[in-house]
């Protein structure tokens, strides 16, 4: 074990950091291949024209989706992208410490000459790193997508769109990493932030279209991520804001129960 638990964290990434970042570049051509004949096909702008009120808000506004900047802000950011980085970051996050209790390593790690808040802080960190390492080559997979079929689409934006995927990603990485040593216990650490993170997700969704959810969306992750959907109309500074909050919250939140919590009762 290297005795640098930063150096030791993101070592045990390396391979995963590989696959989800040769994920992301696949996912993000094979979108780009595909919008032409997205944008070209009216039969499908007249099967999602008639489907019901509910299930359209969820694909949102049709006229959009034969733009370059619509059709990318349905595929891969309003669905796939955010499901795929929250599967990397829960599960990161709740095995910083109830995966180390699970594999009997957990004394090995507090022996270190590191303190209890150091430890939650390193790991946290290095695995901050390892997703923005995945959300870089998620951003010059998409950068070479539009390159290669020629698709306009300002690469601002998409920059400022994948920083709000980002800071999704560290807003329940923090709080899967509080789950995490609230339980002690990963499957029922994933089980509630999976639950939390699939509830939120469908608040924010259908909000627009369910009145009584409009003031509930303001609790959803998901909302300050997408809410101004930040690749037609840029980064909403106040909602990034909101997501920085979110994510050191919980890290400090993680760090106070840590250092009270009895981890061999």
């Amino acid at each position: 074990m290297l005795n640098n638990i930063f150096l030791k964290t993101l070592r045990d990434q390396l391979v995963s950091i590989f696959w989800w970042s040769a994920g992301f570049i696949f996912l993000s051509i094979y979108l780009a291949y595909f919008f032409p004949y997205m944008s070209e096909n009216a039969a499908i702008f007249k099967m999602v024209d008639s489907l019901p009120p509910v299930i359209k808000n969820l694909i949102g506004d049709v006229r959009f989706v034969s733009t370059p900047a619509g059709f990318f802000n349905l595929q891969p950011f309003s669905y796939f992208a955010p499901i795929m980085i929250l599967f990397y970051s829960v599960s990161r996050g709740v095995g910083v410490i109830a995966g180390e209790i699970e594999n009997g390593t957990l004394d090995l790690l507090l022996s270190k000459p590191v303190s209890r808040s150091g430890v939650i802080f390193q790991k946290v960190l290095s695995i901050s790193l390892a997703l923005a390492i995945i959300h870089v080559f998620f951003l010059l997979g998409m950068v070479l997508g539009l390159i290669l079929f020629k698709i306009d689409l300002s690469i601002i934006k998409l920059t400022e769109a994948i920083i709000a995927l980002y800071m999704l990603s560290l807003s329940f990485l923090t709080i899967s990493v509080t789950a995490g040593i609230i339980f002690l216990n990963k499957r029922k650490a994933v089980g509630l932030v999976s639950g939390f993170a699939l509830i939120s997700f469908l608040i924010n969704a259908y909000a627009p279209a369910v009145n009584s959810l409009q003031i509930a969306r303001i609790f959803s992750p998901f909302y300050y991520n997408s809410g101004n959907s930040p690749i037609l109309n840029g980064l909403n500074l106040n909602h990034l804001m909101i997501q920085v909050f979110i994510a050191v919250f919980f890290l400090m939140v993680s760090i106070l129960v840590f250092k009270k919590r009895d981890l061999y009762s």
